[in-house]
């Protein structure tokens, strides 16, 4: 005859028979689901739009809807439940099974041998009439007795623990009989800190879920009505193992909703879904692990570290807070929080005395005062012994970490610990009160794996990693970034989507507006709206001043937003250009800019500041204009237009003035005049403008063609050795100063961790008028 046990820990019940096939392994919960009925995200869906409740609440009505019967209850709450299974039984969105009832006559039943309450009690009964149903015996009924080790806090407490896992594993225990148990966040966070200081794999039982990563959020960024065409976006951003097995457990989520056609409608259940998936979390083969106390099924050979045996914690304090209060939990026949609590405690002391190896230990501190030992050991008698962590056989780091802190207590408070002369002696050579913040090289081969051996430079991150190694490494490598203003960047990205399209035939402010909006994917205030409804006004007087720029140029062909990519051999360059107006021989270069624009060219010897030359470098790589002349390359300011009024001078051109063109212009008026007829005294770009005798004033920004291929020689040099030194992993602490200016350092957010010193500045000789043009070649 098959079996069929019901057990809360089916996984360890699957491990022992896996070689036999007629064994069936059900948890409690998942024989209801069967016995009585199931229910799916469509029944989850209909009870949140039919209530007006959010999905959590939603599912504890249905969780314990499985506990009603079909009849009327004096008590309201009650009454309700049983309202909703009718109404879900009437519009057929309960789950039956009937077969799996029919099929239970092939089994013999096997339930564990624990306290029942009149709810289990009557299906066992039930269950008795049509099959054989018998309870497990109990394998161990032992009465060890243990010592209990108290700690003045959580951290004495773990390092006892590792300490004590040190003398096991001298012992030639196999580390694979090693766990804990009765963890919390606390106890897991000090584990990992010391399972590093000890050198001891420890695999926990993580809580993270899918919802923070990256994929996740890509998959929210983009979802849609059409669910297939979210997941074919995310598929492509895919570039890991890890990434490829959240993106299965995503489809996984979405198939459970099949049922509707139109995804936008069940968004929210889905995101909770997110929200409540777990990452896969790997694990060590060989390692300490955390487990369950109860019916953890160790055997003689196994060592069980139980750590804060607090009173409240162990066991846990069941409270009368369910949805179910006691009183109408009684009525469903099932356990009151009083029961649950009484019950606990017997099988907890049970457990104790059925388990040889275990290590017990409780705190009598912690930040919110004092505590004390579990009444569960009130009768059993167990000795308690003081924690003594005075042993420095075991880890290094950790002999160093409490070295410094008894050298703190000494210099400060002339506290002297009688371990400090034997530390002092073992580690004559500490580093206490020294600190060094150099940089210390990571092996490249380990840097390209981590790039799957593929580097993308843009001009950000060139000119972050010339002006300081190290400020790349930690922002573009690392990718640190701190928080930054969203706002601003939303302002940026939508001003730039609508001057992308304002040279379309069909261009509508208001239909660019509200798209640019929708691309920004998120819920503005009601402070944003108002400002944003200023610079939308701001903008349309902008394109105008544009289009009438337009007017004074030859150059009526346009590109918007090019996207130049350049290979160098695994790697690539990329890079964006707004604006590149042009005609069959001429071009130039605008972009746009919503904060401050920097056109010195000075600094672009040293790879700094070179986003105008590097404008200039990719457009002379674009298929389409290799030999094109440049008539001129410029950043166009089209958001700070609220400058300094100059004397006679209105506000309107005022702001006309400042949306002049920003940067430099050929020398060569015949190419020049394609650009900007008004050249000699230009109303487009800034302080252009001629002499009576057809000479440039000192103060125009004209430059020659040999200058231009310097600076785009110079740019290509700068590309070439960014990839070569990035790649050999050179990420020194060098910010560079030019002059008066330290350029690595501005602007820069990771000052808290670089702890830069004057040793590691690197200063540059400062060039005011491109004199180290003079050493420039074709």
């Amino acid at each position: 005859m098959k079996k069929l046990i019901l057990t809360e820990q089916k996984n360890t019940y699957l491990k022992k028979i896996q070689q036999l096939i007629n064994v069936k392994i059900m948890t409690y919960q998942e024989f209801l689901k069967e016995y009585i009925f199931n229910y799916d995200e469509q029944t989850i869906y209909y009870v949140m739009q039919k209530y007006n409740v959010i999905k959590k609440i939603a599912k504890i009505y249905l969780d314990n809807l499985i506990y009603v019967e079909s009849k009327e209850y004096s008590d309201y709450k009650l009454n309700q439940l049983y309202a909703i299974k009718n109404d879900l039984i009437n519009n057929n969105l309960l789950i039956f099974n009937p077969l799996f009832s029919n099929n239970l006559k092939k089994y013999e039943i096997i339930l564990e041998n624990k306290p029942y309450n009149s709810f289990w009690q009557n299906i066992i009964s039930k269950l008795k009439t049509i099959t054989k149903v018998s309870f497990m015996s109990e394998e161990l009924n032992n009465n060890y007795t243990h010592e209990i080790y108290e700690a003045s806090t959580a951290e004495e407490e773990v390092i006892f623990i590792f300490n004590k896992i040190c003398e096991l594993l001298k012992q030639n225990v196999d580390i694979k009989h090693i766990y804990l148990t009765n963890l919390n966040d606390t106890y897991r966070n000090l584990i990992k800190k010391y399972s590093f200081i000890y050198h001891i794999p420890v695999n926990l039982q993580e809580n993270t879920t899918i919802y923070s990563t990256n994929i996740v959020q890509q998959f929210i960024l983009h979802y849609q009505a059409d669910i297939k065409k979210t997941l074919d976006i995310v598929r492509k951003q895919i570039k890991s193992v890890d990434a490829e097995d959240i993106y299965n457990k995503i489809i996984n989520i979405c198939n459970r909703y099949s049922w509707t056609d139109n995804y936008n409608l069940v968004k929210d259940m889905i995101i909770d879904d997110l929200k409540n998936t777990k990452q896969t979390i790997k694990k060590y083969q060989i390692a300490v692990n955390e487990i369950e106390f109860i019916n953890n099924n160790l055997t003689n050979d196994d060592y069980l570290f139980v750590l804060g045996v607090n009173q409240n914690s162990f066991p846990k304090i069941k409270k009368d807070e369910d949805y179910l209060n006691d009183k109408q939990k009684q009525i469903l026949g099932l356990f009151t929080s009083k029961e649950i609590n009484q019950n606990n405690l017997v099988i907890y002391q049970k457990q104790l005395q059925n388990n040889k190896n275990l290590i017990i230990s409780y705190k009598t501190t912690d930040e919110n005062g004092p505590l004390f030992l579990s009444n569960i050991f009130t009768n059993l008698n167990y000795p308690i012994k003081k924690i003594d962590n005075d042993i420095y056989t075991n880890s290094h780091l950790y002999n160093e970490l409490k070295l410094a802190i008894f050298l703190d207590d000494y210099n400060k408070y002339n506290i002297i610990n009688p371990n400090l002369d034997l530390l002092l002696g073992k580690y004559p050579n500490n580093n206490y009160l020294k600190y060094d913040n150099s940089y210390h090289k990571i092996n490249p081969i380990n840097l390209n794996k981590y790039l799957k051996n593929h580097l993308t430079l843009s001009y950000s991150s060139l000119d972050n990693y010339n002006r300081c190694q190290f400020r790349y490494y930690l922002n573009n490598i690392l990718k640190l970034n701190v928080f930054t203003d969203k706002f601003i960047l939303d302002i940026g990205n939508i001003y730039h989507s609508v001057l992308k399209d304002i040279y379309q035939d069909d261009f509508n402010m208001d239909t660019s507006w509200h798209q640019a909006l929708s691309l920004v994917n998120r819920k503005f205030t009601a402070k944003e709206m108002f400002f944003l409804e200023k610079l939308k006004k701001e903008l349309i007087f902008i394109i105008n001043e544009i289009k009438n720029q337009d007017e004074y140029s030859q150059l009526k062909s346009t590109l918007r937003e090019e996207g130049i990519n350049i290979p160098y051999e695994n790697n690539n360059f990329k890079g964006y250009i707004d604006k590149i107006k042009y005609d069959e021989d001429s071009l130039a270069i605008i972009d746009y800019k919503t904060g401050n624009p920097n056109i010195n060219l000075n600094n672009t010897i040293y790879g700094i500041g070179m986003q105008l030359p590097i404008y200039l470098y990719l457009v002379k790589h674009h298929p389409k204009f290799q030999n094109h002349h440049i008539a001129g390359f410029y950043l166009q300011n089209v958001l700070k237009n609220n400058g300094l009024l100059k004397p006679k001078e209105d506000l309107i051109t005022n702001k006309k003035n400042n949306l002049k063109l920003q940067g430099y212009s050929i020398n060569n008026v015949d190419i020049l005049k394609k650009l900007d007829s008004t050249y000699s005294d230009s109303k487009m770009i800034q302080s252009l403008k001629q002499t009576n005798s057809k000479e440039f004033y000192s103060n125009s920004k004209v430059i020659d063609e040999l200058t231009i291929n310097n600076l785009i020689n110079l740019v290509d040099k700068q590309i070439k050795e960014g990839f070569k030194n990035i790649m050999a992993a050179e990420f020194q602490i060098n910010p560079k100063q030019i002059g008066k200016n330290c350029e690595g350092c501005k602007n820069c957010t990771y000052n808290d961790i670089c702890f830069k010193s004057e040793k590691d500045t690197v200063e540059l000789t400062e060039y005011k008028n491109l004199e180290f043009m003079n050493n420039q070649t074709n």
